[in-house]
């Protein structure tokens, strides 16, 4: 008995949406994590060394002048001053964790999205592999080019390794075949434009693999 073609037609329209919908949410994703960075750059280029060390030390008494101390503080004043800015300086690294460890989060929450969208196949649009741009336009946008090391190259070769060794399979290995081809010349692209020195040693490694 055979699957009447109205139903496959109709499962495959589902299965593009939903994969439709992950790349449309990754993206937004992406769009949302670049305007995050960028307010996190304005605010710590906003607040200079000088600034933060003015307001993280606390206040200090003013002494009135008196014919006992004059102007200058005496032992027991100069000892509790020295006590109030150690206790204050180990509190300055608190704040600025939590902002970092939120956006470390959320990128791992990314990355974790896009490895889930390149799990698929996502086929081709326009002769060009869409799981290849993808990746490229992810990198571009986290910046991953511009970093020392980052678990998203790692994690992207890992699945790409796993896909093609399915064996008796040539439609996948000619897709992640395609998809990677396509990924490499992207590469290499930003490499004559940025020149070789500009790119950190893991993403010379990733493009002689």
């Amino acid at each position: 008995m055979q699957i009447p073609s109205i139903c496959i037609k109709s499962v495959k329209k589902k299965k593009v949406d939903q994969l439709q919908d992950s790349v449309q949410r990754l993206e937004e994703k992406l769009s949302n994590l670049e305007s995050e960075n960028q307010v996190l750059r304005q605010q710590a280029l906003a607040i200079s060394p000088t600034a933060k060390a003015l307001s993280a030390r606390p206040k200090t008494p003013i002494l009135q002048r008196t014919p006992e101390n004059g102007n200058v503080l005496n032992g027991e004043a100069k000892k509790q001053l020295d006590s109030s800015l150690a206790l204050s300086s180990p509190q300055e690294p608190v704040s600025e964790e939590k902002p970092q460890k939120s956006l470390n989060e959320k990128q791992q929450e990314n990355q974790d999205l896009l490895i889930k969208c390149i799990s698929q196949d996502l086929g081709f649009s326009g002769g060009r592999p869409i799981a290849a741009c993808l990746i490229y336009k992810s990198l571009l946008q986290w910046r991953s080019f511009e970093v020392e090391r980052t678990s998203v190259f790692d994690r992207i070769i890992q699945k790409i390794g796993a896909a093609i060794e399915v064996k008796d399979n040539d439609d996948v290995l000619s897709y992640w075949l395609c998809n990677s081809s396509t990924l490499l010349l992207l590469l290499q692209r930003t490499l004559k434009a940025s020149g070789a020195a500009s790119l950190t040693p893991q993403i010379k490694i990733y493009l002689k693999i």
